[in-house]
Formats: structure tokens, C-alpha cells, sequence
């Protein structure tokens, strides 16, 4: 039981690590942040950016869980105008935003 436990453990951290879109991670973020100026990535996050928000910015718009997901929660974790946050705490977050007010605002 307990190497079951393990495998499985094993596969839920490496598998989603091999399996995802670089600009899907914060890291992938964290990176160009760091090697680049604001102003040079400024229209690449706006670009995904759009592609993430409802009219009013209350929440996102894109299908939870979606690859387009991940990206928005990967770049709003890295640049949240409120500090850096974690990708997991932007996901919930996210997530209860849009059931609050995915009805009210589109």
C-alpha cells in the first residue's frame, strides 16, 4: 500500500511538470520578470491578459482548468499589482471570483 501511495504521490508532482506548457508556469513568468524589462513583456501579458478577463475584470472568463487558465493565473501569481502571489491562491481565487460574479458580469 504504501509504495502505492508513493508511485502515485510520484506521478501527481512529476507528470504535471513534464506535461505542461512552459508559459503555462510561473516560473516561465518569473523568468522573463526577471530577464527582461517591464516594458519589452508589457504586450505579451496584455495580449494573454485579454484573452483571460471579463469586461469588468472581476474574473476570468476562460474555461477553468484550460491551458488558457494556467496562463492567466501563472501571469497574475507573478504580477499581481498587490504583490506576488502563489499560482495555487490566484487558481482559487479565480475560481470564486467567477462563481460570485460570472452570472453578472460577462
Amino acid at each position: 500500500m504504501k509504495k502505492i501511495l508513493l508511485s502515485l504521490l510520484i506521478m501527481i508532482i512529476a507528470v504535471p511538470a513534464f506535461a505542461k506548457d512552459p508559459k503555462e508556469t510561473v516560473e516561465y513568468w518569473k523568468n522573463l520578470k526577471k530577464n527582461n524589462s517591464i516594458q519589452k513583456i508589457s504586450p505579451e501579458i496584455d495580449n494573454e491578459m485579454k484573452k483571460c478577463w471579463n469586461n469588468s475584470q472581476t474574473h476570468f472568463i476562460v474555461p477553468i482548468g484550460s491551458k488558457q487558465w494556467n496562463i492567466c493565473c501563472a501571469i497574475l501569481a507573478v504580477f499581481d499589482p498587490w504583490g506576488e502571489s502563489s499560482f495555487e491562491e490566484v487558481y482559487q481565487g479565480m475560481i470564486e471570483a467567477k462563481e460570485i460574479y460570472g452570472d453578472k458580469y460577462q
